[in-house]
C-alpha cells in the first residue's frame, strides 16, 4: 500500500495485491504471426504488413548494456488495439505474456525492457526474430523475420577437399547443424562428421583441433561456453566413429573470430560454424 498527499485537500492511496502470474495470451489464430498470438480484448488494427524480404532492427543485451541488431528475411508486422469498450492489459502484464509464449515455443530472450521484448529462435530449421513492444496501455505491435536457411554447400565436402583446404590453409569451417541454442548436434550433421572421419582414416597422421564459432548475438561468455560445448560434441561423436581421441582437441571461440559481417543475417550463419585447425 501506498498513501501520498498531493497538497492538503488530495490524498492518494494505491494498493497493489501480490498474486501469481497466469498466462493469457490467446493461440496463434487470424491475421495473429503464426508462432505467437495476442492478448485477449485486443484486435488487429488493420491488415499485416507482408513482405517477401525486408529488413528490422532488434535489440540485443550485450553485457551491462544493449545494442542494435539488424536481421534480413521474410517481414511480418502486426498492431493490436482493445477490441470496442474492453479493457486495456497493463504493459508489465503484455511482455509478460509474449516472455512466457516466447520462452515456451524454445526462445532465446535476447532483450526485456518495461514495454519491449526481443527474441530469437529457431523453427524447423528456421531462424525466426521476434519484437513485441507496447505504444502505452492501447497499442502493441508484433515484428517477425524470418531468415533465409543459409547453406554453405549442397552437400558435405567430400575427405579429399577437406584434406586439399587443410593443406593449402592449414584450416577449413565446417557447417555443422546443432540444436538452435544447444551444443547438441542434430542428426542431419552426420553426413558432414562421416567425411571428417574419413579424412583422419585417409590421413592416420593427421591431427586436428576442432574449434567452435558463434555470431556475436547474446551474451560473450554466453556464446563461448556453448561454442566450447559445440567443439566438444564434435569431438566426441568422432571419436565415437572410431577415431583415437590423441589426435584431437576441441575449444571454442565464441564470437572472436568472424569471418563475415555479424551486421547481417548471412554473415552471422558464416560466422556460426566449426573450424578444423591442423595441428
Amino acid at each position: 500500500m501506498y498513501i501520498s498527499n498531493n497538497g492538503e485537500s488530495y490524498i492518494t492511496v494505491e494498493v497493489v495485491q501480490p498474486q501469481p502470474f497466469v498466462a493469457t495470451l490467446t493461440a496463434p489464430s487470424g491475421v495473429d504471426y503464426h508462432l505467437i498470438g495476442h492478448m485477449p480484448n485486443y484486435e488487429a488494427e488493420d491488415k499485416p504488413t507482408k513482405r517477401n524480404y525486408d529488413e528490422a532492427t532488434f535489440t540485443v543485451k550485450d553485457g551491462d548494456s544493449s545494442r542494435q541488431v539488424k536481421a534480413q528475411g521474410a517481414y511480418y508486422r502486426v498492431n493490436y488495439h482493445p477490441r470496442g469498450d474492453a479493457p486495456v492489459s497493463s504493459i508489465l502484464e503484455t511482455q509478460m505474456n509474449c516472455r512466457d509464449a516466447l520462452k515456451k515455443a524454445g526462445a532465446q530472450i535476447l532483450y526485456a525492457s518495461d514495454n519491449e521484448t526481443d527474441a530469437r529462435f529457431d523453427n524447423k530449421g528456421q531462424t525466426v526474430w521476434v519484437q513485441a513492444s507496447n505504444n502505452g496501455e492501447r497499442y502493441i505491435t508484433v515484428i517477425a523475420i524470418e531468415e533465409k536457411p543459409f547453406q554453405a554447400t549442397i552437400k558435405p565436402a567430400q575427405a579429399s577437399a577437406l584434406k586439399a583446404a587443410l593443406d593449402k590453409d592449414g584450416h577449413v569451417a565446417l557447417y555443422v547443424n546443432f540444436d538452435f541454442d544447444k551444443a547438441t548436434l542434430r542428426p542431419d550433421a552426420a553426413p558432414v562428421l562421416a567425411q571428417v572421419t574419413e579424412l583422419l582414416k585417409q590421413n592416420p597422421d593427421l591431427k586436428l583441433s576442432v574449434e567452435g564459432n558463434t555470431d556475436n548475438v547474446g551474451g560473450h561468455d554466453y556464446n563461448v561456453k556453448l561454442s566450447q560445448g559445440r567443439a566438444a560434441n564434435v569431438v566426441a561423436a568422432l571419436v565415437k566413429s572410431g577415431i583415437t581421441a590423441e589426435r584431437l582437441k576441441s575449444s571454442g571461440n565464441g564470437p572472436d573470430k568472424p569471418i563475415a559481417d555479424n551486421d547481417s543475417s548471412e554473415g552471422r550463419a558464416r560466422n556460426r560454424r566449426v573450424e578444423l585447425v591442423k595441428i
